[in-house]
């Protein structure tokens, strides 16, 4: 019989519960007529007492942390593309701080020029810290551009300087761009995915150029954006013509229609510094997951502003080309799926 009593038949366990099933581990040593040896007790106290390990007291405790001083943050650019050019002013704040209202930086003289020109900005009368060119120009291939800025970031204080310069990369000019309904094609092949196909044609420039190449559907952004938008900085070669080249593809079997027949395309292609592409990945690779073990230290990205300011200043050309999806391709494609291969 068990030293834990006699077990119960409808339970099939013991009167002391889970205790039972615990005996063959605790008493089960080797001993002279006994079952419990004699290091029965202290290990049965030992198991017992463990849960109480798991059990901790915590005291909360606030890190006084020291706030630096503001920091000037630009985001500006100049492009190929006729317009009123924006340049963006913001501060750095601290870690806790999440009023963005307190951002935008006022007051501040901001002015580009380009050696034979200078185009004066003013702050929009709505949005806190976002200046515009007061005359709408266009960049030019082969020049370069300044940005000046005048600006203090406390109330009353005095004003600092800030410059960037950049020069405007040659401008390109893609032949066009198509949508096409069928399978996936090469390198976005993917066995038996139907869907749109988004093809470029064009011939690339001799020189090395640095793409950055956005989507827009129905008028809706895609992925135009620092972290979204597609880089390629043709490092297999240059001066290649693009017969249809396949750079976006929508799928249409599965309930998440991006793409559907009848809705506008438009493609928008840049070309900028390599200076600017390398910021771009630098800023990718801060706000991406980390890997505490592998990953570097968390810092910011160094633009190309003086003065110690943070942000880029930056100066590209721009190509847009259109485009629709077109109900009766993928009509005809279905009725002869092997039309397309």
């Amino acid at each position: 019989m068990s030293i834990m009593g006699k077990k119960s038949r409808k339970a099939g366990l013991a009167p002391g519960g889970v205790f039972h099933r615990l005996e063959p581990v605790l008493f089960r040593f080797r001993g002279s007529g006994s079952r419990v040896g004699k290091h029965g007790f202290p290990l049965l106290a030992l198991v017992l007492s463990f849960p109480f390990f798991l059990v901790s007291c915590y005291e909360p405790v606030e890190l006084e942390l020291d706030d630096m001083p503001p920091v000037l943050v630009v985001d500006g650019a100049v492009t190929t593309e006729w317009g009123h050019h924006k340049v963006r002013l913001s501060r750095s704040t601290p870690y806790f701080d999440t009023a963005f209202s307190h951002w935008g930086v006022s007051g501040a003289e901001v002015r580009v020029s380009d050696g034979e020109n200078s185009f004066d900005f003013e702050e929009d009368a709505k949005e806190r810290g976002l200046y515009r060119s007061r005359t709408a120009f266009m960049g030019e291939a082969g020049k370069t551009y300044e940005l000046e800025v005048w600006v203090s970031l406390e109330e009353g204080g005095e004003r600092q300087f800030y410059s960037a310069r950049e020069t405007m990369p040659e401008s390109i000019r893609m032949d066009s761009i198509t949508a096409v309904y069928g399978f996936s094609k090469p390198p976005l092949y993917r066995r038996k995915r139907v869907g749109w196909s988004i093809l470029l044609y064009g011939t690339d420039s001799p020189a090395k150029n640095y793409y950055g190449i956005a989507l827009y559907l129905g008028g809706r952004n895609y992925n135009d954006s620092l972290r979204a938008m597609r880089l390629w900085d043709d490092q297999i070669g240059s001066g290649f013509h693009l017969n249809g080249l396949p750079l976006f593809f929508f799928r249409s079997d599965t309930e998440r229609h991006i793409a559907h027949a009848g809705m506008d395309v438009e493609m928008v292609v840049r070309n900028y510094t390599a200076e600017y592409y390398q910021y771009i990945q630098d800023v990718r690779a801060v706000v991406s997951p980390q890997v505490p073990v592998f990953s570097g230290a968390p810092s910011n990205c160094r633009g190309n502003v003086s003065g110690g300011a943070f942000g880029y200043f930056a100066v590209f050309s721009v190509d847009r080309k259109s485009t629709w999806l077109d109900s009766r391709d993928s009509v005809a494609w279905r009725a002869d799926p092997h039309s397309s291969e």
